[in-house]
């Protein structure tokens, strides 16, 4: 268990004790909880114990009775199931403002609001968190604050979840993958990290479904499950993480329509409508002070016995309940309440404690009045990058090798052929994919009856071993989980004739479903069908990344538990400062980077030199700022500047090249349409990746904002709608004003066509990275370069990354603009107010990550034996593009000695040498005659960008040439 973890739990020492304070306010009669209880009416008093549905549909006008029922009646809460998010806010608001004590607001999402909503980034399933190892369950804690996130963006206070739940049984038709596992302590610890993170970010969660509905048989939507369990094995399985949760104070515990004997003995007894359950064992017994909630009482394992009339509802409140989910009609239910009062079935004194348990909770969740909720940018709320990275972390994290014969990692790919069973309309989503492993690729119809033996198998004849991945499954043991017999008979019998590697992607019983699983030699567990699932799969199975994973549940024949540990091969240990060239050139190289500092050209630097593939130079000189003590170290960022257009622009470019989705004769038109018949329509992709487009180099259109009433209508020091979009620490800019920064570089002046460098090239090359792509640049990078090569200290925007500021090494005291030091913020105004992802600048680094970038270069697109671009790609690329009468440039790169040597490059570098150099005191050269990388990364632009002192010392240079110098004296 990590550190990390341990912190987690300090948390739960702190934030969980709130729940037990809520007790406090039953006897603090001036808190408001008790004081809406005062004015209430009986009939106010009995509708806040129920949460009726909300199932909005675009085509039944459903809005208008939902807010005239919320109007007449006054229940406590809704509950939220099939809709879209921006009508659900708005129907959410609509309803809470004739409420007149506001709505709990609550959703059924254990993976998250897109359990039930559409358009919202879906959450891995509790299973695939169960397959976590505890050094990588502080996951699920921050899953829980970023589900917590969405609830709050959609105006949701109540998430009922998690469900711990202990299955052990595989034909489990309705927990089965909801539930985190068969092993109860995982569940308990994994479901308390679900909750907190919930709770941690103000939304309260629900343990479900008491008193157990793991080992059930029977979905209770349609009939009611019996358990035949004695009362000693509830409670030393099924009980235990509900008295666990008890403990943890959890705010809310769900109850099932289960028929338990052992617990209720009477004929047909249901869970939810047992006091002998509900008060007697969980208020009682087990000493439960929170809120009780039914489940939905319009499943059918309840009314299969209570057809309607309001009596199941009286019964729930009479044995102990406090909260109707789902129920009959308010309508038929506050009558038949109050008849039942009436005839001392219940007291009022027992609904005045359940409506103070409701108000109290309301009370606690701030929910004494109501705020009306935006829509505006609830899309980006609802699928925040964090979302995505946390999501790719458990997808990577959760894999599972249940069966190794010696055979993973494979050390590289020859002789491999991926086969995917899946829709062969997918084909051109996982094609790429095989190209990066440099695998041919087949995709297979889910069914392969034996008619089509002869043509699958004759396209893996020239093939050893077959990765197979099985995708499009689902969740349901009645329906064979999505996978056909003739498949699996196919597969069986490809394991005679090949070396098969057989990966599941979806829920691990489907293991069970194999009788021959002894002839696979390697057999893998995948949890998630996802792009990004399948593409760690192939890492983990190529030693990229190592399996992390073990079993959830026991998959005949792998008991729980099951999972091979396995390291990468392919890691690339982390540099330390050395040197391998003569000590006397050692000396003088040191003597040179300390003078520069000597000097205050640069407060400190790394510098690195790379000799065929091994470090022949590496050391870290100087501090952050003159005034600072910390040290430049290994893992120091540095804004690269315009770097990034190497780096990261000119990268991205190629790749979408590869894969034939851009043409380098593309005109601008094509992706902007509204420069058709303009000026800047006609340029092409060629002409902005050499600089020779006519565009002009620069437009400070930061200066606009030195206009008081600009500034005051486009900038904020606080974010709020519509100032979201983050300049600088405490800067936000009107994302209203973006469209206008590209009307001022599509209406600016356009030069005669040769070569004039221009940050306004890759401004556009960037969009049209993202228009092809459909991903933003940083997150399109970072999927298809930067994870997968372990650059490890490289982002866009690295405080938003969670990065540290005292790992980034500061550049100008902005006295003009941002008027602050700038630090983890991209110096580049332009790219600042585009939100620091720009094409032209915003990359920050380590010199050790952005030599990884040049060796993959180097080595002609590959890098630890994983392919990211062609050689042909890298080689157009990198070589100088004659055009426009310019010389000096590659596509993406600069070549400045080609045709003649360059004063910015040593004698001895090659005329092929290709690189970059930034404005921020920072340059990579790399030499592939020589198989020379060179990297020096400064903040010489701390504390002021003029006078350049590094350009006119030429440091940069003289270092570069000492290396050589000491590399052929070597």
């Amino acid at each position: 268990m990590n550190i990390k973890f341990y912190l987690f739990i300090l948390l739960f020492s702190i934030v969980f004790p709130l729940f037990s304070q809520s007790e406090k306010i039953i006897s603090d009669n001036n808190s408001w909880a008790y004081n809406q209880l005062k004015n209430m009416t009986i009939e106010e008093k009995i509708a806040q114990l129920v949460v009726i549905r909300v199932t909005y549909d675009s085509n039944d006008p459903s809005d208008s009775t939902l807010c005239s029922m919320v109007k007449k009646f006054q229940p406590g809460g809704v509950c939220f199931f099939k809709g879209n998010p921006t009508k659900e806010v708005i129907l959410t608001n609509k309803m809470q403002n004739v409420s007149k004590i506001p709505l709990l607001v609550t959703i059924d999402g254990e993976w998250g609001p897109s359990m039930r909503l559409d358009s919202v980034t879906r959450f891995p399933r509790q299973m695939t968190l169960g397959a976590l190892s505890s050094e990588c369950d502080s996951l699920i804690f921050e899953m829980g604050m970023e589900i917590a996130n969405q609830c709050k963006a959609l105006g949701i206070h109540v998430n009922f979840a998690p469900d711990i739940d202990v299955n052990n049984n595989p034909a489990n038709p309705v927990i089965n993958s909801r539930s985190f596992g068969e092993d109860k302590v995982k569940v308990v610890r994994k479901g308390q990290l679900y909750l907190s993170g919930m709770w941690a970010n103000g939304v309260a969660g629900c343990a479900k479904h008491f008193p157990g509905h793991g080992d059930t048989d029977t979905d209770s939507h349609h009939d009611l499950p019996v358990i035949n369990k004695s009362k000693e094995q509830m409670y030393n399985l099924e009980l235990f993480p509900f008295r666990e949760f008890v403990k943890f104070n959890v705010p809310m515990i769900m109850v099932s329509p289960l028929n338990i004997p052992s617990l209720d003995p009477s004929p047909n007894s249901i869970a939810l409508l047992s006091k002998d359950i509900v008060t007697t064992l969980l208020r009682n017994e087990m000493g439960y002070n929170g809120i009780i909630i039914t489940d939905g009482m319009e499943m059918n394992g309840l009314r299969k016995f209570y057809q309607g009339g309001g009596e199941a509802e009286v019964k729930a409140l009479e044995v102990g309940n406090d909260i109707l989910l789902l129920p009959d009609s308010l309508s038929i239910i506050i009558p038949a309440v109050k008849n039942a009062i009436a005839q001392g079935i219940l007291t009022e004194k027992q609904i005045d404690e359940k409506c103070l348990r409701i108000l109290k909770l309301k009370e606690q969740l701030n929910l004494t009045f109501f705020t009306p909720i935006p829509t505006d940018n609830l899309n980006e709320n609802l699928n925040s990058k964090n979302a995505k990275r946390i999501i790719e972390q458990i997808e990577r994290k959760s894999i599972t090798l249940v069966k190794n014969e010696s055979l993973l990692p494979l050390k590289n790919s020859a002789n491999s052929l991926l086969l995917v069973i899946n829709n062969p309309e997918m084909d051109s989503l996982y094609r790429p994919l095989a190209d990066l492993f440099e695998m041919p690729f087949v995709i297979s119809d889910r069914s392969i009856p034996q008619k089509k033996y002869a043509g699958l198998i004759s396209q893996m004849e020239n093939y050893d071993t077959i990765i197979v991945a099985i995708q499009r499954t689902n969740q349901l043991p009645n329906k064979k989980y999505g996978v056909y017999d003739e498949t699996i008979n196919f597969l069986e019998y490809l394991a005679t004739q090949k070396t098969v590697i057989l990966s599941i992607f979806g829920n691990p019983y489907i293991l069970s479903r194999f009788t021959n699983i002894n002839r696979f030699p390697s057999v893998i567990v995948s949890y998630q069908e996802s792009f990004n699932a399948l593409s760690a799969t192939l890492d983990c199975i190529f030693g990229y990344s190592g399996f992390e994973g073990s079993l959830p549940v026991t998959a005949f024949p792998f008991p729980v538990g099951t999972g091979i540990h396995t390291s990468p091969i392919f890691t690339t240990p982390p540099l330390t400062e050395t040197s391998h060239l003569p000590s006397k050139y050692e000396h003088i190289i040191d003597s040179i980077a300390l003078s520069g500092i000597d000097r205050k050209i640069y407060p400190g630097c790394q510098v690195l030199a790379i000799h065929k593939g091994s470090p022949a130079f590496y050391k870290n000189y100087g501090t952050m700022t003159y005034e600072s003590s910390d040290s430049v170290k290994t893992n120091t960022l540095y804004d690269v500047a315009s770097v990034t257009k190497a780096a990261a622009t000119t990268l991205a470019v190629m790749r979408l090249f590869d894969e034939k989705k851009i043409d380098l004769h593309d005109k601008l038109y094509k992706y902007f349409p509204s420069l058709k018949g303009k000026d800047k329509g006609d340029i092409s992709i060629l002409e902005l990746l050499t600089h020779t487009s006519g565009l002009v180099s620069f437009i400070p259109i930061y200066k606009r904002f030195s206009d008081s009433e600009l500034s005051y209508q486009n900038l904020n020091d606080i974010c709020a709608n519509p100032f979201t979009v983050k300049v600088a620490d405490k800067l936000y800019l009107n994302y209203n004003y973006l469209p206008e920064i590209q009307n001022i570089i599509d209406n600016s002046s356009l030069h005669h066509k040769s070569y004039e460098y221009s940050d306004l090239n890759f401004y556009y090359l960037k969009i049209i990275v993202e228009k092809i792509s459909g991903q933003k640049m940083d997150e399109y990078l970072n999927t298809y370069f930067y994870k997968p090569m372990g650059l490890h200290n490289t982002s866009f925007n690295p405080l938003e990354a969670d990065f540290k500021v005292e790992q980034i090494a500061p550049t100008e005291n902005d006295t003009t603009f941002r008027h602050q030091i700038v630090r983890g913020y991209v110096h580049d105004q332009l790219a600042a107010i585009c939100g620091g992802v720009g094409g032209n600048a915003g990359l920050f680094t380590t010199a050790e990550d952005l030599s990884k970038i040049f060796m993959m270069l180097l080595n002609k697109g590959t890098y630890n034996g994983k392919r990211y671009l062609s050689e042909e790609t890298v080689k157009k690329f990198t070589h100088t593009y004659p055009i426009h009468a310019c010389t000096v440039r590659g596509l993406g790169f600069h070549t400045p000695s080609y045709e003649k040597h360059s004063k910015i490059l040593p004698q001895e570098a090659n005329k092929h040498t290709f690189g970059h150099q930034g404005f921020t005191g920072t340059v990579v050269w790399c030499d592939p005659e020589n198989e020379l990388i060179y990297i020096f990364l400064s903040n010489r632009v701390y504390p002021n960008t003029e006078p350049n002192q590094l350009s006119k010392s030429k440091i940069r240079l003289i270092l570069h040439e000492k290396i050589y110098e000491g590399i052929l004296a070597d």
